[in-house]
């Protein structure tokens, strides 16, 4: 039995990534269906809501990347 590996239960590395790039990727087809459907409602202000919602998801996108791999380089 000493021959068999233990194995870990731990995130892979590329994992923190990839939560982040789906994270970021949901909010931004969300913030287009957003402006979408509000460009059909004929309604600007919803329009300028969704446009911020999405402007926000690509100004965020560098900090939870920052943030992931500060959480790979801790494990």
């Amino acid at each position: 039995m000493a021959h068999i590996v233990k194995s870990e239960i731990s995130r892979a590395s590329w994992q923190a990534t990839a939560d982040v790039t789906a994270l970021v990727v949901a909010v931004a087809i969300l913030a287009t269906l957003g402006i979408a459907g509000a460009l059909t409602a004929a309604s600007p202000l919803s329009v300028v809501i969704a446009a911020l919602v999405g402007l926000t998801a690509i100004l965020f996108v560098p900090a939870t990347y920052a943030i992931s791999q500060q959480q790979n380089e801790a494990l």
